[in-house]
């Protein structure tokens, strides 16, 4: 019986020196009143009676930590480690903020494009990428090409610029064509525009021209003017289109593998 009483009182004591002893701890941490105490603590006694008051401390410092930092990663952590913190939805607007005035002091496409693939739903959206237009419409305009304002109108056909850049594409699209001259090019931008003054300036330069060369494979013809033993002569007629004057190409005296070219027009 002795025994018996001696080992009870001896859990006994076991149980209260426990008790005393995660009581010292808890203590300890709290007025140590650092994450890392409280996390120690959560690590030697994780289900004791103090875990749902260490856990809550740990989010309250790491909230503090981000706010005293204010900085896009330390908002970043903090929903990392919490995501389901009732701190959650102002961590986020944080960010979009942070972001946000980020892009603004870039000043610059690439800012704006950044701002809208990390916050696909904030609250500066519509204007970030009103910003964005205006980049692609200055780049447009910089690069003054073809492509560029056919981008541009793909990508933003409701534009208030969309007229200037339909504009401005067709003065370059007439502008090559004429530096092409061929009556595959002209066919195509009378496809491509078939009504309209520009279509009007195809017709008119189709018909004042007494023949357009054709896109061909071999758009040249030729024929013997003389043939004397090793000697020939070719004359070579392209269609011009300068008053409806005629080139001609005179290849003369092909004699032993040599050739001379002379060049004569107005013929």
């Amino acid at each position: 019986m002795d025994t018996a009483k001696c080992t009870i009182s001896t859990f006994l004591l076991l149980v209260l020196a426990g008790c005393a002893t995660v009581d010292t701890r808890w203590q300890k941490a709290v007025s140590t009143d650092k994450a890392q105490a409280y996390e120690a603590f959560l690590k030697k006694h994780p289900d004791s009676d103090y875990t749902v008051r260490a856990r809550e401390s740990i989010e309250s410092l790491h909230w503090q930590e981000a706010m005293s930092t204010d900085k896009i990663q330390a908002y970043n952590a903090f929903l990392k480690r919490h995501p389901d913190s009732e701190h959650a939805v102002s961590a986020r607007l944080k960010v979009e903020s942070l972001h946000w005035k980020e892009a603004v002091a870039r000043n610059s496409l690439l800012g704006f494009k950044q701002y809208v693939e990390h916050n696909s739903d904030g609250r500066h959206v519509d204007e970030a990428k009103q910003r964005i237009e205006e980049f692609r419409w200055k780049e447009a305009t910089l690069f003054d090409m073809i492509h560029s304002y056919e981008e541009f109108l793909s990508a933003y056909p409701s534009s208030r610029h969309s007229s200037d850049a339909a504009a401005r594409l067709k003065v370059l699209e007439w502008e090559k064509v004429k530096r092409i001259n061929t009556r595959a090019v002209y066919d195509a931008l009378l496809l491509k525009y078939p009504s309209g003054p520009l279509s009007a300036k195809v017709l008119a330069e189709l018909e004042t021209c007494a023949k357009i060369v054709p896109s061909m494979t071999n758009p040249i013809t030729y024929h013997p003017w003389d043939n004397d033993g090793w000697e020939y002569d070719y004359t070579v007629r392209f269609a011009g289109n300068n008053k409806g004057q005629t080139t001609v190409f005179h290849l003369p005296s092909i004699i032993n593998g040599g050739l001379s070219l002379l060049f004569q027009s107005g013929f």
